[in-house]
């Protein structure tokens, strides 16, 4: 799993934004139910032999998946329909191949994507601007619009961040984004500051004198709320006990405070429920009225036997492989209505290399999960 020492990079595995609005209020309406959700795993689909990065779930009910060649930067962006997994394409596979080549040396747990309400989809993401530093860059990709309108105020380069913040000493890959890339929280070791990016300011910055080690920061749907999760004892490595509380922008007041058995979260829309990783093989969702947790489900799969290649259909029976079983959790995207969510699934290119070509294993995976309460 996800090591403390990660603070400052956004680990590959705990992508924790929810990008679709949600409610004003907080906390849920009086009459929902306290008891644990119940988590269940209702479709599972093939979506190739590639490794997805990043997602971001459309109106029309497209989960357009951003991958890459199994880390060898060779972005291509895909679209599946949530009601089958049925791939979607938006023309041809060359209609973003120019745009995606920006990708090259991008660490992918840096990406973030949505869709912004003009139709056009939109990529953050880190690359180098030295050997020792990285910074941030944007893409913006007309899925259902011609020619996107670039409506951004600013963006949070370092430069952008150490002119906002004096003294800024964090990292811009740190950075974690609203749902909307409207607003951002950038991470520093004693401080979170919570930035406007349409109006270009600071909208709070929140000084933390013990540190922020240990602390997860994110947003509600809405972007009115800052929500932390902080480990109760971020130096036991056995536990992640955590607590979330919520702040209320721009003014920081705190709102609500529950306890939560990890602090890997993705909020749902109505902040009823939060999926959350339990550890790099284990997903639960949590009930944010009262902290209860659902029963555990396995992201993994066990071993199993390889007859042949999935790449080129050879027949290897003989040879004896079996797959990991390791479906890393790329991404997570709530359904609109919270009955559920979506998560993307890598097989971080299981396979085995011959003389004549490789041998691939397995294939990513699109899963639908649903929730609900008695």
């Amino acid at each position: 799993m996800a090591t403390r020492s990660s603070r400052h990079r956004r680990p590959l595995l705990l992508v924790i934004l929810a990008l679709l609005i949600l409610p004003s209020a907080f906390p849920p309406p009086a009459a929902a139910q306290t008891g644990a959700p119940a988590l269940a795993l209702q479709a599972e689909y093939n979506i190739g032999l590639d490794c997805p990065v990043s997602a971001a779930l459309d109106t029309t009910g497209v989960l357009w998946v951003l991958m890459d060649n199994c880390f060898d930067y060779d972005h291509t962006l895909r679209g599946f329909r949530v009601e089958d997994g049925s791939p979607v394409s938006a023309g041809s596979a060359d209609d973003f191949a120019a745009a995606l080549a920006d990708l090259a040396e991008v660490f992918s747990s840096d990406t973030t994507m949505t869709f912004t309400p003009d139709g056009a989809l939109d990529i953050f993401y880190s690359t180098y601007t030295s050997p020792q530093t990285y910074d941030t860059r944007n893409l913006r990709l007309g899925i259902r619009t011609e020619a996107p309108a670039d409506t951004r105020a600013i963006l949070p380069t370092l430069q952008a961040l150490e002119e906002l913040i004096p003294g800024f000493t964090g990292y811009p890959e740190a950075t974690v984004y609203s749902a909307d890339h409207t607003r951002a929280v950038a991470v520093e070791e004693t401080r979170f500051t919570v930035i406007d990016l349409q109006a270009g300011e600071v909208l709070l910055t929140m000084a933390i004198p013990a540190g922020t080690y240990g602390s997860f920061p994110t947003f509600t749907g809405d972007g009115q709320l800052l929500a932390i999760a902080r480990l109760n004892d971020p130096d036991d490595y056995n536990t992640l006990e955590s607590t979330l509380t919520f702040y209320s922008l721009p003014g920081g007041e705190e709102v609500a405070t529950i306890p939560v058995p990890t602090p890997y979260l993705w909020l749902s829309p109505d902040r009823r429920t939060a999926a959350a990783l339990l550890d790099t093989d284990t997903l639960i969702a949590i009930d944010l009225t009262s902290g209860n947790a659902s029963q555990p489900l396995d992201i993994f799969e066990r071993p199993t036997s390889v007859p042949r290649c999935l790449n080129n259909g050879q027949d290897v029976s003989d040879v004896g492989y079996t797959t990991r079983g390791d479906l890393y959790l790329m991404d997570l995207e709530w359904l609109p209505d919270s009955s559920g969510f979506l998560t993307i699934n890598s097989y971080m290119g299981d396979g085995a290399q011959g003389s004549g070509s490789d041998c691939i294993f397995n294939y990513s995976r699109l899963r639908l999960y649903s929730v609900r309460y008695e």
